[in-house]
């Protein structure tokens, strides 16, 4: 059996960018606003200028690499396994803090909330190829005190709506030490306790540094707790080519690199071995608009070639796909969310998020998860190739039948046309066909298909002790942000 497969650079331009980038870790530098990460940093060997400029030997970021473990297995909220990310399989999830949101039963554009959270999360654990669950909301959209919730205890009703409506791994954001403290103490809670969720994570923390070349304390603060307490941290930053980062697309990749790896090598120096993530994908800005764009042939470039870094480094990466910049779905809609998730298959990327974005982010869209769904299981199906093997030579059937006959009846058949892929949702039925069928497109099939899964699709419910726990953590939570 082949696995086809694709790689944008080569073993070379690996290595350039790779030295380029010790280059400028060890000259430029970053910053680091926390003052215990720039003492550790110090401490190592790294060289410091004034109170947050480090500048970082290349023998710190070997060693770095050196100790980082090369494979991770993530596993559900029940504690059975999902992902492994050290065998070669390219797993899907949706995206992130969407401001906005298409509702599937209006059809307008709105601002999201709790409850497109908890939506979005259970349609994903119905969909058999989408393996983990981002929020695809705010819980309180752009205005959390119309709620009356205080804007930094929002990262907890995020996770919360996430961790009841899918049994999923789930890869969460939080706006603080203190949110990412509490959200810990929540999965810990499910998972029995600390060492079990340790033992058996099913969630991964996502931070950033801040383009180019800065990490914030509340980032720094978080990448350290997640080290002490091994809990797995993705780390990616987002230069924004011509904007945050150089306008080419291997001057950019060199940014991002540095601030990832910046970034793993203090991780383990805090705690070599503990579960890292490198993330480095970053998108060309659109300098007619200034806005960000997912799709496109850069874009695409750059994040195949992250995944190159990433092979070279031997480190899980986290790719995008099932994505795209139209701001309705039609025809942008489905080209762009198609060929960038056949980029993230073809290159064997290991997590690729952000499915269902419409708007460069800005809008989520469930139709389009669920499109997507079908897409990837196609890819997978696609990216296995060919099996060449006595029984698909089918020699002996083709001289059973031989001239003029057919194999429509034959046993062959019977036994093997599960092997030919088939889609649910797409038509290839004749016209005819397909209009006393109903003559829907493939829009309204979408719709469809999401209210049915959101009115049909219930997850195994935690239990109310469980419930009860974590209510509990989060009222005496919100008591920080009172008065």
């Amino acid at each position: 059996m082949s696995d086809l497969s694709i790689n944008v650079l080569s073993e070379q331009q690996v290595e350039t960018l790779h030295n380029a980038t010790l280059r400028v870790l060890a000259s430029t530098g970053v910053e680091m606003h926390l003052p215990q990460a720039v003492k550790r940093l110090k401490k190592a060997g790294a060289e410091v200028e004034g109170q947050r400029r480090v500048r970082i030997p290349a023998a710190l970021v070997e060693a770095a690499l050196a100790s980082a473990p090369k494979g991770q297995t993530i596993y559900n909220r029940n504690g059975k396994e999902a992902i492994n990310l050290g065998q070669n399989k390219t797993h899907y999830g949706t995206g992130p803090t969407t401001p906005m949101v298409i509702d599937p039963y209006t059809g307008q554009r709105r601002e999201s909330h709790q409850n497109d959270i908890e939506q979005a999360a259970r349609l994903c654990n119905a969909l058999p190829n989408i393996d983990f669950v981002m929020s695809m909301g705010l819980s309180c959209g752009n205005h959390p005190q119309r709620y009356g919730v205080h804007p930094e205890f929002t990262d907890r009703l995020d996770f919360k709506a996430m961790l009841y409506n899918t049994t999923k791994p789930i890869i969460f954001s939080a706006w603080s030490l203190s949110g990412l403290r509490n959200i810990y103490e929540m999965a810990a809670a499910v998972a029995g306790d600390e060492e079990s969720f340790i033992h058996k994570p099913f969630a991964i923390h996502y931070s950033e540094p801040s383009s180019p070349l800065v990490h914030s304390a509340e980032a720094l603060q978080r990448l350290l707790f997640c080290a002490e307490k091994q809990m797995p941290l993705l780390y990616m930053g987002g230069a924004l080519a011509g904007g945050t980062a150089p306008v080419t697309l291997a001057g950019q990749l060199v940014l991002s690199n540095a601030e990832c790896l910046s970034g793993l090598v203090l991780h383990q120096l805090c705690s070599p071995g503990a579960p890292f993530i490198y993330g480095s994908g970053s998108n060309p800005m659109d300098l007619r608009t200034t806005l960000a764009p997912y799709c496109g042939p850069d874009a695409y470039l750059s994040y195949m070639a992250s995944k190159s870094l990433a092979d070279f480094y031997q480190l899980p990466d986290f790719n995008y796909g099932g994505i795209s910049d139209a701001n309705v779905m039609d025809g942008q809609m489905t080209w762009e969310a198609g060929f960038s998730l056949l980029q993230a298959e073809l290159c064997g990327s290991k997590l690729v998020h952000d499915i269902g974005y419409l708007e460069a982010g800005m809008t989520a869209c469930l139709e389009l998860v669920v499109f997507c769904d079908e897409v990837i299981d196609e890819l997978r199906h696609f990216k296995k190739g060919l099996i060449v093997d006595e029984e698909r030579l089918a020699v002996e059937v083709i001289e059973q039948v031989g001239p003029g006959g057919s194999f429509l009846a034959h046993r062959h058949t019977l036994e093997n046309f599960k092997s030919i892929w088939y889609p649910y949702l797409r038509n290839r039925s004749c016209f005819e066909a397909w209009q006393k069928s109903g003559g829907l497109d493939l829009n309204k099939k979408l719709n469809a298909r999401v209210r049915h899964l959101l009115e049909s699709h219930h997850p195994d419910p935690l239990p109310a002790a469980i419930q009860d726990q974590i209510d509990t953590l989060l009222c005496e939570a919100e008591k920080q942000y009172s008065g």
